[in-house]
């Protein structure tokens, strides 16, 4: 299982490298899996992908950070579908569950 970074900064992650101006790739160290980030003003969404997998849609999960102290990329909201997980100063402080209730 990979452990997600605490931090919004990927260039703190691993070794990177830009594809674009608003794209990047994050290499994980003894894994065949790559972050690929898509940049945004105040987020980026990432996907997190198998190299060797042969098909297609190799994507093994997404999530997007959402900047919540432009001062300090260790505070923000990740959100991986539903839950949402507010970190500050790089700690995990909130995990926020999204519940639908009927109407």
């Amino acid at each position: 299982m990979t452990k997600l970074p605490s931090t919004k900064d990927w260039t703190e992650w691993e070794k990177y490298k830009y594809l674009s101006d608003n794209y990047v790739l994050v290499f994980k160290p003894n894994s065949t899996s790559v972050f690929h980030i898509q940049i945004f003003d105040n987020s980026h969404t990432v996907e997190l992908r198998h190299m060797k997998m042969k098909t297609k849609n190799n994507i093994l999960f997404s999530f997007t950070d959402t900047m919540n102290d432009k001062d300090n990329l260790g505070t923000f909201t990740r959100t991986i579908k539903d839950p949402e997980y507010i970190f500050i100063a790089s700690e995990l402080k909130i995990k926020k569950i999204i519940r639908k209730t009927p109407i």
